[in-house]
């Protein structure tokens, strides 16, 4: 394993950090990321779906449902069917996701009912400010978009917790049970003037909050809601060598990826940088890993070139590599017991390798060939890159996936790597800016120095 100084100086490694934090504390849900993406490679020259093509190269920023996407960056299209360089990664991260009729109103506060996304620790949600974020269709057919409590003028929600003082029963009885379940999870959201007796679905509070809004109660069944933490996010530890903030996962490898992307320097390669939803809860649905997303973004390059070969295109899927940039667990100081040392990713020692994820004996795992990752392996000493293995804890103690199973089902080779980082999957997670750095130098290698080589003989 490399243990090198970093390629960026010290002041190009802080100029990137400053992006990063810019990029935390703009996108704080997946749809704010893929309208980032396509923002930036639109100012990069990418076109979009339905712009002219002359047949040369192609740039081309597509979406789908602005809640995944792909950039494609195509040179030689003769030369598709010996498949593409690939980074994937996700941009979604575990929130709370508004129930379809969520307002209650109960002793003259507002709640907003929940339903948690993804792994969570649920105590980890009280007492944090949160902000409220919602999209959809009115019954006139118009658009809609909520963001409120991103803005310093925004007032934030929140959810309460139980007073430590109210945690006893009296003449020895068993204590009062304070333990965080997933309907105690109601986001207080107003308080009434009026006195309500009971729980109500419609009241003072919930004719105030749609006023506030501009929508219908109607536009809560249809449309899309979540709260995300409020924090903004912040260098941690007095030498300000770790970044402290909501959605590492997956965003530290999101930004990495896009960063290797539009820096790319050697030319004539065919590659791809696609970003999936919904890997938080395994990936299924159109918009996850687990469907023909690649295929289906595939097609668009075909036709901007009068392709209509579906035949090459199975053959482009099944001959690509793909970098599944996912973080991992950095061994934690103050919780070391679950994870093994020498198998767990060291926060600033660099990016991790993942040959394999998945739980005890290897279940629902996507395991690389040795090939694959040996060969990124001697990229990065070559390079003089620091890296790392990287396992999600101790057998039989834990595990977990990425979208590489997903990918690798279509026909992609796939191997994972990122950046370690601690606290995952809270409100406030930790990495170490020298991870971040690493993690965009190894993806902008695995661009422009990976070779694919085909493995059918």
């Amino acid at each position: 394993m490399a243990d090198t100084k970093n390629k960026l100086g010290k002041k190009e490694a802080m100029e990137l950090a400053g992006q990063y934090i810019d990029f935390l504390a703009t996108c704080r849900t997946g749809v704010e990321v893929c309208d980032f993406i396509h923002d930036e490679a639109r100012k990069s020259g990418f076109s979009e779906k339905g712009q002219s093509h002359d047949k040369g190269a192609l740039q081309l920023s597509l979406r789908f449902n602005d809640r995944c996407g792909v950039l494609f960056s195509i040179a030689d299209f003769s030369r598709i069917g010996e498949g593409l360089k690939i980074l994937g990664s996700h941009v979604d991260s575990p929130r709370l996701d508004l129930k379809p009729v969520p307002p209650v109103e109960k002793f003259g506060v507002g709640t907003l009912q929940t339903r948690y996304y993804g792994g969570i620790k649920k105590h980890h949600w009280v007492g944090i400010p949160l902000e409220l974020h919602g999209r959809g269709q009115s019954k006139s057919g118009d658009r809609f978009s909520v963001k409120v409590g991103r803005d310093a003028a925004d007032p934030v929600f929140t959810i309460s917790d139980l007073a430590p003082h109210l945690g006893h029963q009296p003449d020895g009885g068993a204590p009062n049970s304070s333990k965080i379940s997933a309907e105690h999870l109601n986001v207080i959201a107003g308080l009434s003037d009026k006195t309500e007796a009971k729980d109500k679905t419609s009241s003072a509070f919930v004719d105030n909050m749609l006023k506030t809004l501009g929508l219908d109660a109607a536009d809560f069944i249809t449309g899309e809601f979540e709260a995300v933490p409020a924090m903004a996010p912040r260098y941690v530890g007095f030498e300000k060598k770790m970044i402290g903030g909501y959605g590492h996962d997956n965003r530290a490898c999101t930004f990495a990826a896009l960063q290797a992307f539009l820096r790319m320097q050697k030319e004539g390669q065919n590659c791809a940088f696609i970003f999936t939803d919904r890997e938080e809860v395994g990936s299924q649905g159109v918009h996850g890993a687990d469907s023909n997303i690649l295929e289906r973004f595939l097609f668009e390059v075909f036709e901007a070139y009068g392709e209509k070969d579906y035949f090459l295109l199975r053959k482009t899927i099944s001959n690509s590599v793909m970098l599944s940039g996912d973080v991992n667990v950095a061994l934690d100081p103050s919780w070391p017991g679950p994870t093994d040392e020498r198998n767990s990713g060291h926060l600033g020692k660099g990016v991790c390798i993942a040959k394999y994820t998945g739980s005890r004996g290897k279940r629902m795992a996507s395991e690389a060939d040795s090939s694959l990752v040996s060969q990124m392996r001697n990229i990065m000493i070559r390079d003089g890159l620091p890296w790392q293995p990287g396992e999600l804890g101790k057998v039989d103690f834990g595990g977990g996936g990425t979208v590489a199973m997903h990918f690798a089902r279509q026909g992609v080779q796939v191997f994972d790597m990122g950046p370690p980082i601690l606290s995952m999957h809270s409100p406030y997670e930790i990495m170490a800016i020298s991870d971040l750095e690493t993690t965009v130098l190894a993806y902008t290698a695995f661009l422009e120095q990976f070779e694919i080589q085909d493995p059918v003989s």
